[in-house]
């Protein structure tokens, strides 16, 4: 059993404990966990309390400057705690997110903050190796950037994106007679955002279906003067995004979502010609495979009662990019119409991203490709609007363990 099949076993109740102690080391594959240590509410320790499934007990603990410890203990090497040492509450972790870390809808202490306790409150010899393991084990993600990753820089996205969504838009409103703001709002994510406040509420003032365009890129320009380069960094714990690729994970299907963005962002010229391979090309297929072994290498440690690998896109029509996949990661050849797609911000539009007709510093346009769709589009049914895109979405489905073995990734401890 697993420490992660150990912990859910329990059948605590969610987000009221901490898993504290070695556990987090065992899931980061640095070292193998003791006895299971947890903090939980007040109010589920005086619950469990008077369980037969738990035996309560007060001791004496030295650590933290010494103080009664009161404790909830089972036959299976499991310690509930009301307090941790030093007399602090569940609270200490749960209102500061620097303090814990969520896996798999548990919560475990930090890194970081076993780091800081160990490093400082505590000074047994166990505890000072532990230390030395946890700073290896951070530095080692901090070198963990890829030297192509470095110097990296944000694109901007072109109007002409802006305007396709837009003229869009227009033939929506009109083929179903809804106002084109309604439009907007269901086919076109990136103006629409961009014509609302930046917490995607407020529509911005004085907007007319004349000016909405123009404003909204406008808008996108003034908010890009705020950008940064620690934005585009390689991996993005917020993002789960490793280099051009991140993931979602379903709980309850036990599924992972993967999805690609062109966030490499190279811009090399000469002599005013752009020289820059694609993100796709076959000169950066180990950057790309590099990137998902990592993510496929986080999954793991994260969620590792992950089954499944379900995938959904316009790329899988490619072979560049199908062939960084196990060949079992089965692609459906029928095409996708969910409406919601058009929702999205590059699950459809990214196909008119691209290629070498582009100004410096944002991402090049396909205006043919889109000139195209916006005339088919005018026919297609309603239900069918993916059969205007040059490349309309496809889904795929496999099994996690052969993502697993086909980027090497050996299973954690």
């Amino acid at each position: 059993m697993t420490i992660l099949e150990k912990i859910k076993a329990l059948n605590l109740p969610a987000h009221q404990f901490v898993v504290m102690g070695s556990a987090i080391l065992e899931m980061k594959g640095i070292r193998k966990a003791g006895d299971l240590d947890i903090i939980v509410t007040q109010e589920l320790f005086e619950e469990l309390k008077g369980s037969p499934d738990w035996k309560y007990q007060v001791e004496w603990g030295e650590v933290g400057g010494g103080m009664d410890v009161e404790s909830l203990e089972n036959h299976k090497g499991v310690s509930l705690y009301k307090y941790i040492y030093g007399g602090g509450e569940i609270g200490f972790f749960l209102n500061d997110p620097k303090r814990i870390e969520e896996i798999d809808g548990i919560y475990f202490v930090s890194l970081e903050n076993l780091l800081q306790t160990k490093s400082s409150s505590w000074d047994r010899p166990k505890d000072r190796e532990d230390a030395e393991l946890i700073k290896n084990y951070l530095n080692s993600l901090v070198s963990t950037e890829p030297e192509y990753w470095k110097n990296n820089l944000q694109f901007v996205y072109p109007k002409g994106l802006f305007e396709v969504q837009y003229k869009f838009a227009q033939i929506m409103a009109e083929r179903q007679n809804i106002p084109l703001i309604d439009a907007i709002e269901k086919y076109a994510p990136l103006l629409n955002k961009a014509i609302r406040s930046e917490d995607n509420k407020e529509l911005l003032p004085n907007l007319t279906d004349e000016n909405i365009l123009d404003v909204g890129y406008a808008t996108v320009l003034e908010r890009r003067k705020n950008y940064t380069r620690e934005g585009l960094s390689y991996h993005d714990e917020n993002e789960s995004r490793f280099g051009c690729f991140c993931y979602r994970y379903d709980e309850d299907t036990k599924t992972i979502s993967p999805h690609f963005f062109n966030a490499e962002a190279e811009d090399e010229w000469e002599n005013g010609v752009l020289i820059s391979k694609g993100p796709l090309s076959k000169e950066k297929i180990e950057r790309r495979m590099s990137e998902l072994r990592d993510m496929f290498s986080d999954i793991r440690t994260k969620y590792p009662d992950a089954q499944y690998v379900k995938g959904r896109s316009s790329l899988y029509n490619i072979e560049a990019y199908r062939r960084l996949f196990p060949p079992t990661y089965t692609v459906s050849s029928d095409v996708d119409y969910d409406l919601a797609l058009w929702a999205g911000n590059t699950d459809i539009w990214g196909q008119f991203l691209g290629g070498d007709k582009k100004q410096k510093g944002e991402y090049g346009f396909k205006k043919e490709l889109a000139d195209e769709f916006l005339e088919k589009v005018k026919e297609v049914p309603l239900d069918r609007l993916a059969d205007a895109l040059p490349m309309p979405p496809r889904n795929a489905s496999g099994n996690i363990e052969d993502f697993y073995s086909f980027y090497g990734i050996k299973e954690v401890l």
